[in-house]
């Protein structure tokens, strides 16, 4: 959730082993994302809630409602 950081997928591998899997979505970046294809606020804020829902979603189906959730801020 911090600006310009992401998952470190080598020291994630390093610290948990080949067999450990993450999805990790950088939250800070929908904001800029959504200005850059938005005309006013309002469509700004309706593209965020969509990059939300849709990672959800894809988590969801990647690993399945048992998974764990982490947030890093």
């Amino acid at each position: 959730m911090k600006s310009g950081y992401t998952l470190n997928r080598i020291e994630l591998k390093k610290e948990f082993g080949p067999n450990y899997q993450a999805f990790n979505v950088d939250i800070w970046s929908f904001k800029k994302a959504a200005e850059a294809i938005s005309v006013n606020e309002a469509e700004v804020q309706q593209k965020i809630a969509a990059m939300v829902y849709y990672n959800l979603a894809t988590t969801l189906v990647l690993a399945g409602p048992s998974m764990r959730v982490v947030v890093v801020s």
